[in-house]
């Protein structure tokens, strides 16, 4: 169940209200999902969080602080909390939930210097949640996986298919063209047979020869700057699919709780 670019603090739309409201429904209608799926003997859930998850102040040269609705501290809180309510209601319905997680460009720590990639408020709201569940027998099948340091992007295996998570800014020139330099690389990303990006605000699911791209719609309220400059906003959504060793990932790929935009 991939969520992307809540970017809490962002005041475009109806702003952060507006996307707590659309990932707590959004929780709601990936429960629901996963009890239609459940009979098929689904197992292991995952929740990647795919960087973004704060609009943050480092954009635009710092700009973008002049278009925020809550602080830099109010947003990783809320990250936070939103991160647990999903934790909370997926941890009843499995044995392992895992949260894959790679930084985005939105939740870098500063830009002064540079700095480790990994140097994320995404990567420390993760953190944040990791350690709440610690501190809760009935949450100790709850971990993460992390891309490692120096790295931005990130290969895990779930059930038996190797899926790849990356933000997606750093992908200049396409998704595709990228992803088959990382395969050129021998990279971890490069051999997977999923992957998974955000950050470009919309859903697109593309086959790459025998390997499927899915990129995944943003949660937040909008952007008037686009819509100006290309007359087009793209709905919401939570993008719900299946994998595991020999199941075609395209089978059961699904968009919930999504909202056209006004």
């Amino acid at each position: 169940y991939c969520v992307g670019d809540t970017q809490w603090g962002k005041d475009a739309g109806d702003g952060t209200a507006g996307t707590v409201r659309r990932i707590r429904e959004g929780i709601l209608a990936s429960v629901e999902r996963h009890k239609e799926l459940k009979p098929r003997g689904i197992g292991q859930i995952a929740i990647p969080q795919l960087g973004d998850c704060i609009e943050g102040v480092v954009s635009q040269g710092g700009k973008i602080a002049g278009r925020l609705d809550m602080t830099l501290t109010q947003q990783i809180r809320v990250g936070r909390r939103m991160l647990l309510e999903w934790v909370k209601a997926f941890a009843p319905l499995t044995n392992s939930l895992v949260i894959p997680v790679v930084p985005g460009n939105h939740d870098e720590s500063h830009r002064q210097l540079i700095t480790d990639p990994m140097d994320s408020w995404q990567v420390e709201i993760v953190q944040q949640v990791l350690d709440i569940c610690k501190e809760n027998p009935a949450l100790d099948h709850v971990s993460a996986r992390f891309a490692e340091s120096d790295n931005s992007t990130l290969a895990v295996d779930l059930s038996g298919t190797l899926v790849g998570f990356a933000h997606g800014h750093q992908m200049r020139g396409g998704a595709e063209k990228w992803w088959q330099g990382q395969a050129m690389g021998r990279t971890p990303v490069g051999s997977a047979e999923v992957l998974i990006t955000a950050h470009f605000h919309h859903f697109k699911a593309n086959q790459v020869g025998p390997n499927l791209w899915v990129q995944i719609p943003a949660m937040d309220g909008g952007s008037a700057w686009f819509r100006d400059n290309k007359g087009l906003e793209s709905p919401t959504g939570i993008v719900s699919l299946v994998v595991g060793d020999g199941y075609d990932p395209r089978r059961d790929l699904t968009v919930l709780a999504g909202e056209w935009r006004q």
